[in-house]
């Protein structure tokens, strides 16, 4: 086969790959919102899948689309959702996240019988720089800043526990905002 046409071939194989795989993350992204145990309260949604043992978490760390596959992944993960947190107005769209404040965020929905908070903030900590401020790889920008999220009084130690043990691998200080959702 010739050189020019595997520089043809090739890019073609990568697009047919990638749409592929966006549009089966579509899809399953569908199915889950259909299966969500969701109840709407005025205006408020709560999620009553808490009751069966389910808790969350909100984790920032640069494009969210990276993260909320990677947590997918993850066992005892049931839900990966991304979405912005930590910003001055509610129900920001992506085009306001320069003068939002929001980070891209990931909601995540996990099973702490299957894996434990801990365990999922060590995911988290090998696929960002801890130590970097409003960057994450070539992603630049207050939007792309790391944090943690919590809706739990009793997460923040455990949070903050994990992040100290972190902070003895490097001389910057940890940059991972921390914060009540």
């Amino acid at each position: 086969m010739s050189q020019n046409k595997l520089f043809l071939i090739i890019p073609i194989f990568i697009v047919a790959v990638s749409l592929y795989v966006f549009t089966t993350g579509l899809k399953k992204r569908k199915e889950n919102l259909q299966n969500d145990e969701t109840t709407q309260n005025s205006g408020k949604v709560t999620n009553t899948a808490q009751s069966t043992n389910l808790k969350e978490i909100y984790l920032a760390g640069g494009c969210f689309w990276g993260l909320e596959a990677y947590m997918q992944k993850i066992d005892g993960v049931e839900d990966a959702v991304s979405g912005y947190a930590n910003g001055k107005t509610q129900n920001p769209k992506y085009q306001d996240l320069h003068t939002s404040g929001h980070a891209e965020t990931v909601k995540v929905v996990y099973n702490p019988d299957i894996v434990s908070l801990e365990d999922l903030l060590e995911y988290y900590l090998r696929v960002v720089d801890p130590v970097s401020v409003n960057k994450q790889g070539n992603d630049t920008g207050t939007q792309y800043r790391s944090g943690v999220y919590y809706t739990n009084e009793e997460d923040k130690t455990i949070i903050e526990k994990v992040l100290a043990t972190e902070q003895t691998k490097y001389d910057k200080p940890i940059a991972i905002e921390v914060f009540t959702f």
